[in-house]
């Protein structure tokens, strides 16, 4: 059976007193009535929960970080131009998507390892904190946390600042948040 679809939010029903739609932070307002309901039975509290800080009533059924690790890490390479050089590159956007590709995939492999969301609200993993976090629960080395702090700067140069990101810069971005997904995602998988 298809799962339905909610015209109205659903409470979370865990006593933590902040009356929000179904999911954390953020996630009321924009994914407020869609939150999926089921003829079957929630999962046991341990079983499967990539989520480990949100209770099992909380947490929205859809994509996993992985994917949409690699869903940015292609648009990337559809945002920068091919060798031949017909399209102009979108250098900006490609970089924020660089560092969004690399972000969530070392999210995924944190959730995997049941590390807790960073941020007041449980709901993610603060951007400036994040790749010494990744470094000191092992799953990025010194290298690769001085890497993704790199990406983190150059995105925020890219949709903050006047100077723009060069087609240089994003080309090096994509191949440092290959690097890391590639890293981060099969360390996680195994």
């Amino acid at each position: 059976m298809e799962p339905a679809i909610s015209s109205t939010p659903r409470r979370c029903g865990h006593d933590r007193g902040h009356g929000h739609a179904k999911g954390h932070r953020g996630f009321g307002r924009r994914f407020r009535g869609i939150a999926r309901e089921t003829d079957q039975p929630e999962p046991p509290e341990e079983a499967a929960r990539p989520w480990p800080s949100l209770p099992s009533s909380c947490i929205l059924r859809g994509v996993r970080f992985d994917e949409k690790a690699r869903e940015n890490l292609e648009a990337v390479e559809r945002l920068l131009p091919d060798e031949s050089g017909v399209m102009e590159s979108l250098s900006n956007a490609a970089v924020s998507r660089a560092y969004y590709a690399a972000y969530l995939a070392i999210a995924d492999n944190a959730q995997q390892r049941r590390r807790d969301y960073t941020d007041r609200a449980s709901s993610y993993y603060r951007h400036d904190n994040f790749p010494d976090d990744a470094r000191a629960w092992g799953i990025l080395d010194d290298d690769q946390s001085d890497d993704l702090r790199w990406l983190y700067n150059l995105r925020i140069k890219a949709d903050y600042h006047e100077d723009q990101v060069s087609h240089e810069e994003a080309s090096e971005a994509f191949e440092v948040a290959k690097g890391l997904l590639n890293s981060a995602l099969e360390e996680s998988h195994r």
